[in-house]
């Protein structure tokens, strides 16, 4: 018989097919992007607010004219009754008060010009009026002391020498304060104008970082008071700190960081002008500085 083959082993079972993948439901369309808002402008900065200073100010450096509780008396009335008050690097401030209210005698005291009954005066950390600390400020107190048969240059080149300062720089000066045309004049014969100008020119020598003026802007005209207010302006960018005393409360406005209003010796405001603006209610620096420093009962 013819073998019969072997058969074919069976067939496994087909697998089921796999489920099908459910296909994922398609994304949610974006949103559009909104358009970007325009930019806010920005305001003017209201005097208080200032920019920093051009030159950095070092870590740790002193402050450069600290006042603490400041007492002066003269035949035993108090011309300051504990004043308090700091000016720093790249600051500008503004020291008002009536007249007799004790500034001037304030700063006279910071100058070592006048021996306080009590408080404590630090000029970057220098007992007042020592050679340390006189040779960091620069002042014009009340009216210049000049040399009067001098030319302006002759009068700044002696000034110079007598501080220490390079005469050099009288030229430059007198260029600064815009007196260049006339430093060969006697400064006997200047303007009112030009000798506050020259004061200010011999308050520069030395190239102080702290600047003590009283009324710098008197008898100025138009032109010279914007010609102070840039050099103050560019002092503080210098990095310089302004003690400045003026009456003329609209320069006073456009450039002081900090305010302290004194009457009778004692301080009735110290801060900024908004705060100032905010406590009184006024609207400008003449209305708010009526406000604290006239008596309750005046008219």
């Amino acid at each position: 018989m013819t073998p019969t083959p072997n058969a074919a082993p069976p067939m496994p079972p087909t697998p089921p097919m796999p489920s099908p993948t459910p296909t994922p439901e398609p994304a949610p369309p974006m949103p559009p992007t909104p358009p970007m808002p325009s930019p806010t402008p920005t305001p003017p900065a209201r005097p208080g607010s200032r920019t920093p200073p051009d030159k950095p100010i070092p870590p740790g450096a002193p402050t450069p004219l600290r006042v603490e509780g400041l007492v002066k008396t003269y035949s035993g009335r108090p011309a300051v009754d504990g004043l308090t008050l700091a000016a720093s690097p790249g600051q500008i401030v503004g020291f008002l008060g009536p007249n007799g209210s004790g500034k001037t005698t304030t700063m006279r005291c910071v100058l070592g010009l006048a021996k306080p009954d009590d408080g404590k005066i630090a000029v970057f950390g220098q007992e007042p009026g020592s050679p340390e600390a006189l040779s960091q400020v620069g002042a014009l107190i009340e009216e210049p002391s000049l040399y009067t048969h001098l030319s302006g240059r002759d009068h700044l080149r002696l000034a110079a020498a007598w501080r220490g300062a390079d005469p050099a720089r009288a030229d430059q000066l007198l260029t600064l304060v815009g007196l260049a045309g006339a430093g060969k004049k006697a400064c006997g014969k200047y303007s009112l104008g030009m000798k506050q100008r020259l004061g200010l020119a011999t308050a520069l020598l030395g190239d102080p970082p702290l600047l003590v003026l009283d009324e710098p802007s008197n008898g100025l005209d138009p032109a010279g008071l914007r010609d102070v207010r840039r050099l103050l302006e560019r002092f503080r960018a210098e990095g310089r700190a302004v003690l400045l005393s003026s009456h003329m409360l609209g320069e006073v406005e456009a450039l002081a960081d900090q305010l302290v209003i004194v009457r009778q010796g004692r301080t009735v405001y110290q801060g900024p002008l908004d705060g100032l603006l905010e406590t009184t209610r006024q609207t400008s620096l003449p209305e708010a500085f009526l406000a604290v420093t006239e008596p309750e009962d005046a008219p």
